[in-house]
């Protein structure tokens, strides 16, 4: 066994020691509120922030009650606490300011892959009128043949999701932000465009084809099946949360791929 090899199997041995020895009920006082937390569910992702404070043995509670400070938004740190409890985050009721909070909170507590992974549905409460939602609000469809802007957006933001296309037409997929949403037309956003079975990046798409959406260190990309995915845009603002949208020009069926 080498040198190196051996520090870390010594380190990550007294991780486990110093996680073993914490107590089982953490006091956390985040930006003057104070929150219990059972340790199991601080745990819940490994390689977060909560590993290295529990952890890493240089941290010690230092307030009221054997709190540990983090300087972060009360507000919005149940919606955090709910996520690693249940593996589900939820951003429903959330403002555009309150979403950049919630989205810089998961940046800070290493909990980045929350935002991809969590599962999302189409908002109804955000969805153009000639376009019905199904499947559990997984699906889709606008039955329109005249060409004419109609809108969908995710009630979650993600920084990948992937759709199938069940009905061919002509679609814009992408990303956008929630706020100042338009059903009735194209939004400001990121998105591949899909006209006559080819997209803005030279990919042909067609019924039964999915297609795969990724925001990854402040850029866009596109791919569709197992072609690699393709740069198509720089985020201007990596800060502002960024949501799922298709918008319709046509008769055409979309569903999420979990």
């Amino acid at each position: 066994m080498g040198a190196k090899e051996s520090h870390w199997n010594d380190l990550e041995t007294r991780i486990q020691e110093n996680l073993a020895a914490a107590p089982t009920v953490i006091n956390l006082n985040v930006g003057g509120t104070r929150f219990t937390v059972p340790k199991q569910t601080l745990l819940a992702v490994e390689g977060s922030y909560f590993y290295v404070m529990l952890g890493g043995g240089h941290w010690k509670p230092d307030g009221p009650n054997d709190a540990y400070f983090l300087d972060l938004n009360p507000s919005v740190f149940g919606r955090v606490i709910a996520f690693l409890r249940t593996g589900k985050l939820s951003f429903d009721g959330l403002n555009s300011w309150e979403d950049d909070q919630l989205r810089e909170t998961l940046d800070y507590l290493k909990l980045e892959t929350a935002k991809g992974i969590m599962p999302w549905s189409w908002d109804p409460n955000t969805c153009h009128p000639a376009i019905a939602i199904s499947t559990g609000n997984k699906t889709i469809t606008s039955a329109c043949r005249g060409h004419q802007y109609k809108s969908v957006l995710g009630d979650a933001p993600v920084s990948e999701f992937r759709v199938q296309v069940n009905k061919f037409g002509s679609f814009y997929v992408g990303f956008t932000q929630r706020s100042c949403f338009d059903t009735a037309t194209l939004n400001q956003g990121y998105y591949l465009g899909v006209v006559n079975n080819f997209t803005s990046l030279w990919l042909v798409v067609t019924s039964g084809d999915i297609v795969t959406a990724r925001v990854s260190d402040g850029k866009v990309h596109f791919g569709v099946n197992d072609h690699a995915l393709k740069e198509a845009f720089v985020v201007a603002n990596p800060a502002h949360a960024l949501f799922p949208v298709v918008t319709f020009c046509n008769e055409c069926s979309i569903s999420i791929v979990e």
